[in-house]
């Protein structure tokens, strides 16, 4: 029995996750000294749960553990397919066309781009202002999804320069260095992201 205990595997998930906690209670403490009551607008236009869109959503899970009003913008179209990936939705979202996104905008502290193609959306559709800043969080180096020289890749790496001032943040060490190596961008490090009490 003894033996048992020892190594069972989820008595030592328990202990591996009740170690963490003391950390996990003080950084959520911290945020919120810093950042609470703040408001912060992912711009997440994906159809269905899963990769990137998955870890925004446990980000804006973190910021709102902090105090932060963290709300994510999706398009109308997208309604159906992202509701049913996040059935048990405990974070905001707003629907609506992409030009939308001005009127909903105008509310918040901080617009964040969470991919390419929305850095585009944030540029034509979001009126700049004075304290209001602009972010990509980017979570991979997303020009290697496309063949060198094709629109898709050349518009993926124009993504990091679109907007000056743009504050870029990565997920890993890894697409941090990718991004400062192939664009020179200045990109900060958000570090990884997932459910503790999930996994």
């Amino acid at each position: 029995g003894v033996r048992y205990c020892r190594s069972d595997r989820v008595l030592e998930g328990i202990r591996a996750h009740a170690a963490v906690l003391p950390d996990q209670h003080r950084w959520i403490r911290l945020g919120r000294e810093r950042y609470a009551g703040k408001r912060v607008l992912f711009v997440l236009p994906v159809q269905n749960a899963g990769g990137g869109g998955n870890v925004v959503v446990a980000k804006t899970r973190i910021l709102r553990r902090m105090g932060v009003d963290a709300v994510l913008f999706n398009l109308a179209g997208n309604r159906e397919g992202f509701e049913a990936g996040h059935f048990q939705k405990d974070f905001p979202v707003l629907y609506g066309e992409v030009e939308d996104l001005r009127h909903y905008a105008a509310g918040f502290d901080a617009v964040v781009a969470t991919a390419y193609f929305s850095v585009n959306m944030i540029r034509d559709y979001v009126d700049p202002r004075p304290g209001l800043r602009i972010g990509y969080f980017v979570q991979d180096f997303e020009p290697y999804f496309f063949a060198e020289g094709t629109r898709h890749y050349r518009d993926a790496l124009r993504s990091y320069t679109l907007i000056p001032d743009m504050v870029c943040f990565a997920n890993s060490e890894w697409t941090q260095r990718e991004l400062i190596r192939q664009t020179g961008v200045d990109c900060r490090l958000a570090g990884p992201c997932f459910n503790m009490n999930d996994f």
